[in-house]
């Protein structure tokens, strides 16, 4: 006790403390690191401007060669399709899963599902006929071509409806039922008339031509579409095919 006492407690911390201080040596020089630190950041710099370079110029060579630039748009268009069947594939429980999401009088696109209106002045409704192959014919009753390509469409009705197929006639007469259903019975029209209207013709692309045929797959989407009479024959095939 009488040792402690007589010990500086001063002189004892300076002491202590002396011995924690650093030794020179063992600091970092920063006049001798920080030029090589400074050179390295300068060297990564340069190499990505490099690369960025070497990149902008090997897509500007792609993009001008014809051969390249085509090969690009197959990929990026494959690209597009497998992503788009991936989706599918995790949405395939959905309805229609497969099928077009827009609405259109396009090929490609969903058909619009009003089709006019019975005798009685019930909607046709062509979502209500998914399953079957749709042949949608836009005519009137003054129209020479329409009443012309009557027995094809009497045709394509009687050998195919029994396998799914369904014909339905959308006359865009302004008188109305009152002249459809006199001709029809002169005509023998054997399968469905609809009487249409502006609003029907327009969501099916302004019909202004008659006749005008859109036909329809099972899931409602519009695989081919003409303006003016079809021929006998013309659709057996893609028709054929449909309902295989």
């Amino acid at each position: 006790m009488t040792h402690l006492q007589n010990v500086d407690a001063d002189t004892w911390v300076d002491e202590r403390l002396a011995l924690l201080a650093p030794v020179p040596a063992a600091l970092p020089d920063p006049d001798r690191f920080l030029p090589a630190m400074h050179a390295r950041r300068a060297a990564l710099r340069t190499h990505r401007l490099r690369l960025g370079g070497l990149a902008i110029a090997a897509t500007i060579i792609f993009l001008a060669v014809p051969v390249t630039r085509a090969f690009g748009a197959r990929c990026v268009e494959a690209c597009v399709t497998v992503t788009s069947r991936v989706a599918q594939f995790w949405r395939a429980d959905e309805p229609l899963a497969n099928a077009p999401k827009f609405v259109g009088s396009g090929v490609g696109d969903l058909a619009p599902d009003l089709a006019g209106t019975d005798a009685a002045g019930q909607p046709i409704s062509l979502l209500s006929l998914r399953g079957r192959v749709i042949v949608v014919n836009f005519w009137a009753t003054w129209c020479a071509p329409c009443i012309g390509e009557i027995p094809v469409l009497n045709s394509l009705a009687g050998r195919y409806g029994p396998r799914g197929l369904e014909v339905i006639g959308v006359s865009l007469d302004q008188d109305g039922w009152s002249a459809i259903k006199a001709f029809a019975g002169r005509r023998s029209m054997t399968y469905p008339v609809a009487l249409g209207s502006d609003d029907v013709a327009a969501s099916f692309g302004g019909v202004d031509q008659l006749p005008a045929t859109f036909v329809i797959n099972a899931n409602g989407v519009i695989v081919a579409k003409m303006v003016g009479a079809m021929r006998d024959g013309q659709y057996d095939a893609l028709i054929e095919k449909m309902l295989r």
